[in-house]
């Protein structure tokens, strides 16, 4: 059985698409675990009437903890041998859950697929797969080298599904932003084999009220502890992908940046940054780096401004357009 943990907090928009999608699934034996996290809106009533519709789903109404305080609490009462995180402004296709057990033979500890993200109105905006429907084993070295390149999956705990006793013994760091960061890595690490299909099943929905879309805030530096300690992880049991983990670090800082871009004194805001960049760089292969990264990384640390500048210009309609 599948425990599919669903955290819920202003998604009222979105929720009865993405509990529509888990009760269509083709994969049937599996429990459903609402959590509502005190939200404000109509979600906890909407989670109420799902429950009373279908036995498979649970609810857990509690006060408002944030994203991994929520998943933990689904954790803790989840029974499924595998469980599944699903995001309740996201949603799945039918044959999501399917298309992951598919990839569990010869003792995989997880499956990981591809996805779209996409806008509210359903349109693409990117797809990280090729579309195949073919498994590939991956050695913890291979998976943690997809990782550190996001070329397939990222640190999401959504689009991932994994035994349930190993998410147990990574709970979520309570009170941090990017909890994902801090734990999905973990869960690589801990599973004998990993396996991943490139077809897009997971549908990431991009919308104004998410974190990346929110102004400015100090706590997002949890986003650089998090990428330290990935970076400490690789060294201590994987030191040859010592490179490819800074490389990482890196990418987190350009996200940070981009962040950052909404504060009053944007200079000021990422240079505690800026200086452990000064310091990571010496761990950078950058003869294996993408020459519009290696520009993106130089401008972090010789001059924010310019970097700011870039991806402004890059972020254009003109210049998307050209793209296209």
């Amino acid at each position: 059985m599948i425990s599919v943990i669903v955290p819920v907090y202003k998604t009222e928009k979105y929720l009865r698409k993405c509990v529509d999608s888990i009760l269509a699934q083709t994969y049937t034996d599996l429990e459903i675990i609402l959590v509502d996290d005190g939200s404000p809106d109509n979600c906890a009533r909407i989670c109420d009437e799902y429950a009373q519709k279908d036995s498979r789903i649970k609810v857990i109404h509690r006060a408002n903890g944030g994203l991994s305080a929520a998943r933990n609490s689904g954790l803790d009462i989840a029974r499924g041998e595998y469980v599944a995180f699903i995001d309740s402004d996201d949603y799945i296709d039918h044959g999501y859950l399917e298309t992951l057990v598919s990839c569990l033979t010869d003792g995989a500890d997880m499956a990981i697929c591809g996805f779209i993200k996409e806008t509210e109105n359903g349109e693409p905006i990117t797809l990280y797969g090729n579309g195949s429907g073919e498994s590939v084993p991956m050695s913890h070295g291979q998976a943690f080298s997809a990782l550190c390149g996001r070329r397939l999956f990222g640190f999401s705990a959504w689009g991932k599904l994994v035994r349930r006793d190993i998410a147990a013994a990574h709970p979520f760091p309570e009170g941090r932003l990017f909890e994902d960061v801090f734990t999905v890595y973990k869960y690589i690490g801990d599973s004998c084999t990993t396996v991943y299909t490139g077809k897009a099943v997971y549908h990431y929905v991009a919308h104004s009220g998410s974190i990346t879309h929110s102004g400015w805030n100090g706590r997002y530096y949890d986003l650089m502890d998090a990428s330290r300690e990935f970076v400490d992880y690789i060294d201590a049991n994987y030191p040859a992908l010592h490179s490819e983990a800074v490389f990482r670090y890196f990418l987190s800082a350009n996200t940070l940046y981009k962040f950052a871009y909404s504060s009053p004194d944007f200079v000021k805001a990422v240079e505690p940054c800026r200086k452990s960049l000064r310091v990571m760089r010496k761990g950078l292969d950058m003869k294996k780096i993408p020459v519009n990264y290696r520009i993106k990384f130089m401008l972090m640390i010789v001059s924010p401004r310019a970097h700011r500048l870039l991806n402004t210009v890059l972020a254009s309609d003109f210049v998307r357009k050209i793209r296209k």
